[in-house]
């Protein structure tokens, strides 16, 4: 008698969490998940915004960004290109990592042709820079290509990249 009146006592508790339970991550999948993109960066004059903030509380994001090429003519004359993002993280700009071997991607089109190791300080500004004549990535041709930069936080947390179309600059400043 007393296991049939515990039994009748725990089964609407048993109903109540099983009726209650869904995915984990709470959605209820009849939902439209659009709502949780945002934007990324755009492209077009060299510079590029990122999302303007962590949509999960979690990521780093991409403020600005640029990429440019120019004539280094003090000793071996060169040209190069630099890449550069001002990101933030929602745990502090010291939990971005300092070196992330894949942050720089270079498109021409829909073709992947160059990555580049990106590198951040303390305060979230991230640069890169290569030689033109690494990958053939010419200065001469700067606006035909896309640079995509992303960042990497402590916990493996990944930004959105920022997509920005090369251009010619006239000093490493841009």
């Amino acid at each position: 008698m007393i296991r049939r009146a515990m039994f009748l006592t725990l089964l609407p508790l048993l109903a109540l969490t099983v009726g209650c339970a869904g995915d984990k991550d709470g959605d209820k999948g009849d939902e439209d998940d659009a709502a949780d993109d945002t934007g990324g960066g755009g492209e077009g004059d060299g510079s590029g915004s990122g999302s303007g903030g962590s949509p999960d509380g979690e990521t780093p994001y991409i403020v600005e960004s640029d990429a440019w090429c120019y004539l280094h003519d003090t000793g071996d004359t060169a040209y190069f290109w630099i890449a550069e993002a001002i990101a933030e993280d929602p745990q502090g700009t010291d939990t971005l990592e300092s070196f992330y071997t894949e942050g720089v991607e270079v498109y021409a089109g829909d073709a992947l042709i160059a990555t580049y190791a990106l590198v951040c300080d303390e305060n979230g500004t991230c640069t890169a820079s290569w030689n033109q004549d690494q990958d053939g990535v010419s200065c001469a041709s700067a606006d035909s290509y896309t640079i995509s930069i992303a960042v990497i936080d402590e916990d493996a947390n990944i930004s959105e990249s920022s997509e920005v179309t090369g251009r010619e600059g006239s000093s490493s400043s841009g």
